[in-house]
Formats: structure tokens, sequence, C-alpha cells
């Protein structure tokens, strides 16, 4: 005791030790729950930042590209109309995806939300009329009409 009062110090009692745990198990537990919320944000934020999407992409194509013929014969510069309608197409895909979207063939996804089906929307901004694509049952070619819940 003679020591402690010659340099003025005292040795934490057992409140001060009890304080001083409990501060650093709030800052710890505060620490955690900022930088658990900051990685589930992200997490979070990465998946919900690539919307799915489909397309009739191959209709879309056999439409463009009838449309692509009609206006080459029409002209006498079949590169140049070609070359500016692939990259409109072109230029509205990678908007989508720079949205961020991701685009599949409709003709290749099980099941999907018709919502989520921009097939017309691309066919507008092409100028074109999606061509549906026929599907081969068995030994003759149905077209989308023939099949079953088709509406007839």
């Amino acid at each position: 005791m003679a020591e402690e009062k010659e340099t003025g110090k005292t040795p934490l009692g057992m409140f001060e030790l009890v304080a001083c745990c409990l501060v650093a198990c709030i800052v710890s537990i505060t620490a955690s729950y900022i930088l658990i919320t900051r990685e589930a944000n992200r997490i979070i934020g990465e998946t919900q930042r690539h919307r799915p999407l489909v397309m009739d992409f191959s209709g879309i194509t056999r439409a463009h590209f009838e449309k692509i013929q009609k206006e080459m014969g029409a002209s006498g510069k079949p590169e140049e109309i070609a070359g500016k309608e692939g990259q409109k197409f072109s230029r509205i895909i990678q908007d989508l995806v720079d949205d961020g979207y991701m685009i599949f063939d409709k003709n290749y996804v099980l099941a999907y939300p018709k919502e989520l089906d921009v097939t017309e929307n691309v066919a507008s901004k092409l100028g074109v009329v999606p061509v549906p694509r026929p599907r081969v049952l068995g030994d003759r070619t149905q077209q989308p009409t023939d099949l079953p819940g088709a509406g007839n």
C-alpha cells in the first residue's frame, strides 16, 4: 500500500474491470453488426443487380433478317444496311445488359413469368414482328397454335 500512495495509482477494482469488459463487448458487437450488414447488403445487391429477362432470340433474328433482306433488295447498299441493322440490334441488347439484365433465349428456358419476356419490346425497337419458331413433334411440324392449350 505504501507504493500506491507514492504513485497515486490504484489497481482496478471489480466495478472498473466489469465496466471495461462491457464497453469492449459493446464495441465488438457494434463493429460485427456493421460489418455483417454491409457484407449482406453487398451480397444482396449483387444478386439483385443481375436480373433475368427472356427473349425469343430466334424469332426476332428471323424477322430481323427478313427485314434486312427486303431493305437490301430495295437499296443498292446491302453491306451498309446489314451493318447498321446489326449494330442497332447489338446496341439494344447491350443497353439491357448495361442496365443489369441477363438475357436468356426463351426457347431454352423451362418456365418464366410473362413479365420477364421482352420479345415484343425488342422487336418494336427493331421495327419487326417476331416469327414464332415451329415445334417439331413426331413426324410433323406443328406451329405453336397447333399445340394443346394454345387456344384451339
